[in-house]
C-alpha cells in the first residue's frame, strides 16, 4: 500500500514549487515536506497542530495524490483495485474512505450536483452489500486492464466506458462544489490532527518532552495517513515497531523515508 513512484513525486513537486531546489530528494515525504527549511518552527505549538505545517503538506501531497494542484474535483477509476477515487486526496471506494465523505453531503446534495448518476451512487455508497456496491461503480468501466511496472511492479487500471463518461463529469462537479470541498477540508485535517499527535510523540521521544515535531515529521505521518485512508491506518506504534524490527526495508519505495525517518 505504501509503495510510491518516486521519479513522479520528485516531478510533481519540481512542477509544484520550480524555484525550492527539492529535485535531489528522494521518496514522497522526503521531497515533499523537505521544505521543513522554508518554514519557521519558532511558533509551533505542542498542544496544537501547526497549520502552515498542515496546509503545505495539503498542498504537496494532495498535488501529488490528484496529479493537480489544488484539484478538489479530481476523478479517477479503478487503478491498483481503488475501484473508485475521488478528491484532493483521492479518498477510495474499495477503502471505505469515499463512502463517509458522501454520506456527509448527503443525498440531496448528491442529486443536486449528479441529477442523472446521482441515485445510483448514492445507493453504491449506502449499500450494505459490498459486492452489489463495487458492481455498480465498476459496471461505468470497462473491464480492467494490468500494466506492468518496474520490476514485480504491475498496476490494475480501468477506463470509463463511453456510454458513462457522464458519470465523471457529474463525480468532478460534485467534489468541486463548495459543499464537497468543504466536507473534504473536514475530513483532511480530521487526518491531519492525528498525524500531529503521533508526529509529536515522536518529536518528545527522540529530543525530549519539550520538543516540537518539524514539518517533515508531521509529513510522514500525515502522507501515511492519506496513504492508507480508511484503511488500517499506521500511527506512531506502526513506525516504532517498524524501526525496531527493521521491516521498512520491504516497503518498497517508502525505504528512502522511513530510512529518514527512523534513524532519529
Amino acid at each position: 500500500m505504501f509503495v510510491v513512484k518516486v521519479t513522479e513525486m520528485k516531478l510533481r513537486i519540481n512542477s509544484l514549487f520550480p524555484s525550492s531546489g527539492i529535485s535531489s530528494f528522494t521518496g514522497i515525504s522526503l521531497s515533499a515536506l523537505s521544505l521543513c527549511s522554508f518554514i519557521s518552527t519558532s511558533n509551533s505549538d505542542a498542544s496544537e497542530m501547526n497549520n502552515s505545517y498542515y496546509e503545505t503538506s495539503l498542498r504537496v501531497i494532495g498535488g501529488f495524490e490528484a496529479g493537480i494542484p489544488n484539484s478538489w474535483g479530481k476523478v479517477a477509476p479503478n487503478i491498483g483495485g481503488n475501484t473508485l477515487s475521488c478528491g484532493m486526496l483521492q479518498w477510495s471506494f474499495s477503502d471505505n474512505a469515499l463512502q463517509p465523505l458522501v454520506k456527509k453531503a448527503g443525498r440531496r446534495t448528491i442529486l443536486k450536483y449528479m441529477p442523472t448518476f446521482g441515485a445510483r451512487f448514492w445507493q453504491a455508497c449506502t449499500s450494505r452489500q459490498r459486492s452489489d456496491a463495487e458492481s455498480i461503480i465498476l459496471g461505468w468501466q470497462s473491464e480492467a486492464e494490468v500494466s506492468r511496472g518496474q520490476g514485480s511492479n504491475s498496476h490494475v487500471t480501468s477506463q470509463w466506458r463511453p456510454e458513462y463518461c457522464g458519470v465523471v463529469n457529474e463525480l468532478s462537479t460534485l467534489f468541486s462544489s463548495q459543499e464537497m470541498v468543504t466536507i473534504q477540508g473536514d475530513f483532511a485535517k480530521r487526518e491531519g490532527q492525528s498525524a500531529w499527535r503521533d508526529a509529536e510523540r515522536w518529536a518528545h521521544d527522540s529530543r525530549g518532552s519539550q520538543a516540537n515535531p518539524d514539518i517533515s515529521e508531521f509529513a510522514v505521518f500525515f502522507n501515511l495517513r492519506v496513504m492508507a485512508h480508511g484503511a488500517a491506518l499506521p500511527n506512531y506504534g506502526d513506525v516504532k515497531r517498524l524501526k525496531r524490527d527493521k521491516l521498512f526495508q520491504s516497503q518498497g519505495g517508502m525505504e528512502p523515508v522511513f530510512d529518514w525517518l527512523l534513524s532519529s
